[in-house]
């Protein structure tokens, strides 16, 4: 294969590997002492912030370019990982979690 085709199969399985850890949020959540409903609310936040990921990506698509969004996102999606795995406030949780989508 060549190489352009082994930096898009890598980036992607980072990404979805990425998103695999969305279904442990709840677990996660629960054992930090956060009730069940807030653990939802977590994951509800981050179906909120897809649909509106999915109008602005396409935006960005548009106006930047498919890479550029594309790295850009992917980047952004592994920042906002990173500082959602340090946040200890709900709220700050939240906010993260609907970003990251």
């Amino acid at each position: 294969m060549p190489r352009p085709a082994w930096f898009l199969f890598a980036g992607s399985f980072v990404n979805r590997f990425g998103s695999f850890v969305l279904p442990f949020l709840v677990l996660y959540l629960t054992r930090r002492g956060y009730t069940p409903a807030q653990a939802g609310l977590a994951i509800s936040t981050y179906s909120v912030g897809s649909l509106g990921a999915a109008a602005v990506g396409g935006q960005l698509a548009d106006r930047v370019g498919r890479r550029q969004t594309i790295a850009a996102s992917m980047l952004t999606s592994a920042a906002v990982m990173l500082a959602r795995s340090q946040a200890t406030n709900l709220a700050l949780i939240l906010i993260l979690t609907h970003s990251q989508a």
